[in-house]
């Protein structure tokens, strides 16, 4: 049996109703639990003191505010600066506009997971040409586990997933075609991961060996001098102006009173406990134990007289290996694809693309002495979601899409 071919206004009405969807699965019940969860005592918090433009959320030197409790804490509220201010600011001015209360400082996560389906779909358009397969793909992510529960807590790694997703979709677009505004717009999405956690850095090496190694559909390849030319100046544009983002994510610190020795010191303290400091915790796990979903880290765990009430970080395991299994094939065709013909080329550039940037952003955590979690997995699952459903177009394993 064969689908027929799904025309665009189909596509567009069938992708708007699972993004409605997607929607009101995120924001359905995310006032509850009426608590914080997990660190949100330190990222919600400090969002709250954002709103109430207090200079304290740029402040390293605090210890846990006793003073600051409240009926949402189970423990002593922190501030978080640990990481860069953007995804605070997105919870902040929720903060403002509803009030501080869990519904209001989890309301721009549920956002930014409505953005992740539909990046995973668009980017799986661009790359497979196929709408059957996109939906299939924003029906994937919409059901990953992971990211549906980063979606509705206050942190900062479902903003890294959305804008990584962007930073990637929009490079793609500029590969194939090189503009100012594609250029501007890729600079600008690369400063939103920036500007959101500093693992947003790991990003940039896949994308320089996409763009070196990258073959044109239509004539030859460049020259060594003219790849190193034409790279250089892509991605000096790009980093410029991603850096530029960066820096104007601290301005409402300067508003606040802080001057360019206090972010610089801030930068400092952070550094040095990201690079020195070490501490053992029950759910913490290491890039390889993210392989196999292992191990969960529990957001909330209530009893009652009828059920037990849970939320846990991990991602859907049969979903992790089945993608990371197309990874490897994806690596595999790459090593073996030449530039033969247009089509063979456009394959090379989508495995290239995928393998490259999901190696770029996981490799490095085996480096990383600081403990971690699997909740940093959260850039790369929807990633490797895309990397699925683009082999099965390679593949056409699934002819009926």
């Amino acid at each position: 049996m064969k689908l027929k071919p799904l025309q665009k206004k189909n596509f567009l009405i069938l992708a708007g109703l699972m993004l409605l969807i997607n929607l009101a699965a995120k924001v359905t019940k995310l006032g509850q639990p009426n608590q914080y969860l997990f660190d949100e005592d330190m990222h919600a918090f400090t969002a709250s003191l954002m709103a109430k433009n207090d200079p304290r959320a740029y402040e390293w030197w605090h210890p846990a505010l006793n003073q600051e409790q409240n009926q949402y804490s189970y423990r002593a509220p922190a501030v978080e600066w640990l990481h860069p201010p953007l995804a605070k600011h997105f919870q902040a001015l929720s903060i403002k506009l509803f009030g501080n209360r869990p519904f209001a400082w989890r309301l721009p996560s549920a956002l930014a997971g409505v953005g992740v389906t539909f990046l995973v779909i668009s980017l799986t358009l661009s790359l497979t040409k196929n709408y059957w397969l996109s939906l299939l793909a924003g029906l994937l992510i919409s059901l990953e586990h992971l990211t549906g529960v980063q979606s509705r807590i206050a942190s900062a790694d479902i903003f890294l997933a959305l804008f990584v997703l962007l930073t990637v979709w929009f490079y793609w677009r500029l590969r194939e075609k090189t503009t100012g505004p594609r250029l501007l717009l890729t600079g600008l999405s690369f400063g939103l991961c920036l500007a959101t956690k500093w693992s947003g850095l790991f990003l940039l090496p896949g994308l320089l060996i996409f763009n070196w190694f990258y073959q044109p559909t239509k004539g030859k390849l460049l020259k060594f001098s003219q790849r190193l030319q034409k790279m250089f100046l892509l991605n000096f544009a790009i980093i410029t102006v991603g850096l530029a983002v960066y820096l104007l994510s601290y301005a409402p610190a300067f508003l606040l009173g802080k001057n360019a020795a206090d972010i610089a010191e801030l930068h400092a303290q952070a550094w040095w406990y990201q690079t020195h400091t070490s501490f053992t915790h029950p759910y913490q796990s290491r890039p390889q134990d993210w392989l196999i979903g292992q191990k969960p880290v529990w957001y909330y765990y209530q009893p009652t007289e009828h059920r037990e009430e849970k939320i846990i970080a991990q991602p859907t395991v049969w979903l992790l290996i089945l993608s990371e299994l197309s990874l490897i094939l994806s690596a595999t065709k790459l090593l073996k694809n030449k530039n033969k013909h247009q089509k063979t080329a456009s394959y090379f550039n989508q495995n290239l693309l995928l393998v490259g940037v999901i190696a770029s952003l996981w490799l490095p955590w085996f480096f990383i002495p600081r403990t971690l979690f699997i909740y940093q997995l959260t850039p790369i699952m929807p990633l490797l979601i895309i990397t699925l459903s683009n082999l099965l177009s390679q593949l056409k394993i699934l002819k009926f899409f």
